[in-house]
Order: structure tokens, then C-alpha cells, then sequence
């Protein structure tokens, strides 16, 4: 029994790892997940991003989480980037600027075209 236990609490951490991520959903330009922006400052961001979008047609969403869920954040970041389908997808030009608030971590997952130069700058 004593060596069952840890094998099975190891098995269950494994299969929890491999089910993926649970995402936030993709609620508007800033998804502030860690609360770490008051109303005011997460409309002005909104506003820029908008902005932004209008004037180079690259699309960026931030979000800022309270954790990775036990991922590394290039990981985390590229399976978000993929399901929330950041971007135009015929010119790849999406940015998603990623805070992850309990691991200190600050990661840019940027679509082709813009780490390319394709498109226009940030």
C-alpha cells in the first residue's frame, strides 16, 4: 500500500498535466484573470488596444493570470495563443502579451507575420 499511493498520486498529476490547461475565456482585449488592474486602467488598455488594431490591424490581447497551472509559460502561452485564435489568420498577426502573477513571469507569443516584420509594427 505505501509504495500504491505515491505511484497513484503521481499517475493522477501526470493525467491532470496532460488533459491541458484550463483557459480563461477570451472576454475582450484585456482578460485580467489576477485582478491586477483597476476598471479605469483596464479600459484605458482596452481603448489603446483597440486603437492600435484599427491603425496596424495587428490584434493584441493581454492577459494576466494568478498562475500557469504547473506549466512553463512558453507552453502555456502557445497553447492559449492557439485557442483563442489571436490574430487574422491569413496574416498571422496576432500578440499576446502574457502576465503570469504567483511565478513572476511575463512572456510575448507574437503570430508569424509580426515577429517576421510582415506586418506593421507594434
Amino acid at each position: 500500500m505505501r509504495v500504491i499511493a505515491p505511484l497513484l498520486v503521481a499517475v493522477l498529476a501526470a493525467s491532470a498535466l496532460a488533459a491541458g490547461p484550463e483557459f480563461p475565456p477570451l472576454s475582450g482585449r484585456v482578460v485580467d484573470r489576477a485582478d491586477m488592474l483597476n476598471s479605469s486602467s483596464e479600459q484605458r488598455l482596452t481603448n489603446l488596444l483597440q486603437t492600435h488594431e484599427k491603425e496596424t490591424t495587428n490584434q493584441v490581447v493581454v492577459v494576466m493570470l494568478p498562475d500557469l497551472q504547473g506549466y512553463p509559460i512558453e507552453e502555456f502561452g502557445y497553447l492559449l495563443g492557439r485557442t483563442w485564435g489571436i490574430g487574422q489568420a491569413e496574416r498571422d498577426n496576432g500578440v499576446l502579451p502574457i502576465v503570469a502573477q504567483q511565478e513572476r513571469q511575463v512572456r510575448m507569443e507574437v503570430g508569424y507575420a509580426v515577429w517576421r516584420g510582415h506586418s506593421r509594427t507594434l
